[in-house]
């Protein structure tokens, strides 16, 4: 490379493969001052890949969900990488996965296929949420776990859920199960006892189980935009009772809007603004509820 100004700089490398796979190598980062750099060896190794399939629970008592025959070919998963908060007690000197800058909020995404098996691909080492997105109306995601499917009102795949799965260089991890089950609720509604143009930007509806054994379900927590004139809709729910409040939603350094799902302070305090504001819905198996008033109750000051 040639005409380089001095500077702080990061090189890595990728090759594209026939199959569709890559390699790529570790960052290395280099410093150009008033003269030429040489010797660089950038070394590439194969990226990780996650293998699952999805499970579809049908119910004939709800008979709800569409497209069952090709429910799996329309499924998508997503795994979004993320760089996890150090637990307590844990080894400050614990080595983190070297990648690319580009690559530190990577995110790949897989469908399904005819035998309901998907591959996620392609991943630069790390810990990746796994998030997929039902084919249609009537179905919801109940669990995501390692290993065989979790038994209905269990807990066990919580962690999975919430934390991911972590993947180091060139790993093939195997054995994820996505279930996914009929009966799915439809929430639609529009926020009240306001003017639209005085709702505050990047304003979220969400919904928050009230269960005491659904607190730590990921799962379980839901969001969605409110549009401009105050309308929102909540698709794909699991049934039972949530609190539902509005709420603006942060932003992460990037400037991107911070996901319930993803972080574990903000389902606090959510939840803790919707159980004090006490306004509940419940949801039956199926159930689309329509023209919902959900006033507006601006945070109280810290």
């Amino acid at each position: 490379m040639y005409g380089i100004p001095d500077g702080e700089y990061e090189l890595s490398a990728q090759q594209y493969l026939p199959t569709g796979d890559q390699l790529r190598s570790p960052p290395r980062r280099v410093t150009v001052h008033g003269a030429d750099v040489t010797g660089i060896d950038l070394t590439l190794a194969p990226l990780a890949s996650i293998e699952g399939r999805f499970v579809f629970e049908n119910d004939p008592k709800a008979g709800c969900a569409k497209r069952r025959e090709t429910a799996a070919q329309e499924t998508l998963v997503y795994a979004r990488r993320y760089e996890p908060e150090k637990k307590p007690g844990a080894d400050p000197k614990a080595a983190v996965p070297e990648v690319p800058l580009s690559a530190a909020s990577y995110t790949a995404q897989a469908v399904g296929d005819a035998k309901k098996s998907f591959r996620l691909r392609n991943l630069p080492p790390g810990s990746y949420r796994i998030d997929p997105r039902p084919p249609a109306s009537g179905w919801y995601v109940r669990s995501i776990s390692i290993g065989a499917p979790q038994a209905a009102g269990r807990t066990a795949s919580a962690a999975t859920a919430r934390d991911g799965v972590a993947v180091r260089s060139g790993e093939r991890v195997s054995g994820l199960m996505v279930t996914i089950t009929e009966g799915a609720s439809l929430l639609r509604g529009r926020i009240s006892g306001t003017e639209a143009q005085t709702l505050p930007p990047r304003l979220r509806v969400y919904l928050i189980p009230v269960e005491p054994e659904a607190a730590e379900n990921v799962l379980r927590f839901y969001e969605s935009r409110i549009e401009v004139d105050g309308r929102f809709i909540v698709d794909n729910v699991a049934p039972g009772k949530y609190w539902i409040v509005a709420r603006p939603a942060p932003e992460n350094e990037s400037g991107t809007t911070t996901s319930i799902r993803q972080d574990a302070a903000l389902r606090a305090k959510i939840f803790q603004d919707a159980e004090s504001l006490k306004k509940a819905v419940t949801l039956k198996p199926c159930e689309e509820v329509a023209d919902l008033a959900l006033p507006y109750v601006a945070p109280a000051s810290p």
